[in-house]
């Protein structure tokens, strides 16, 4: 085996189910399709999460990238707890309602349902902080 095929294999995405819980490694947004093209999704190396389908995910690893330095992250949310489904100018936040293996469902202060896929969420959440998206929410209002 070369240095290449090995090194593929750390970034290849995989899933892995111990017990009750699904172990996803190097998590991957889904292909996409366009005018009959096949688009591979972009892969999260490094980032990981851990998912008890109806109880729990857990998001865990390094967020590294052109934009700030190397940024370890590891943070659980359950069913019933807050989380951020989307974001701009604002977070918009909401209840997370339902985790299966493959997305989490998180409801609105105005009652719509939102799931977002396990790379979305991951990328949404994996440094979710109440006490900063409030802050952050409270100063872009005031500019409105």
């Amino acid at each position: 085996m070369n240095a290449t095929a090995a090194n593929d294999n750390a970034t290849t995405p995989t899933t892995t189910k111990k017990g009750k819980v699904i172990e996803v490694r190097n998590i991957k947004r889904r292909d996409h399709k366009r005018n009959g093209t096949v688009y591979p999704g972009h892969v999260d190396v490094g980032q990981h999460a851990d998912v008890t389908p109806g109880k729990s995910i857990r998001l865990h690893g390094t967020d590294s990238g052109y934009r700030h330095p190397v940024v370890p992250h590891d943070i659980t949310f359950e069913v019933g707890g807050q989380a951020v489904y989307d974001s701009y100018n604002l977070y918009y936040t909401g209840t997370i309602i339902s985790i299966t293996a493959k997305t989490v469902t998180i409801k609105s202060q105005h009652g719509c349902k939102h799931r977002l896929s396990t790379y979305d969420f991951n990328h949404h959440n994996a440094h979710y902080d109440a006490d900063r998206i409030a802050r952050e929410n409270a100063t872009t209002m005031q500019c409105i």
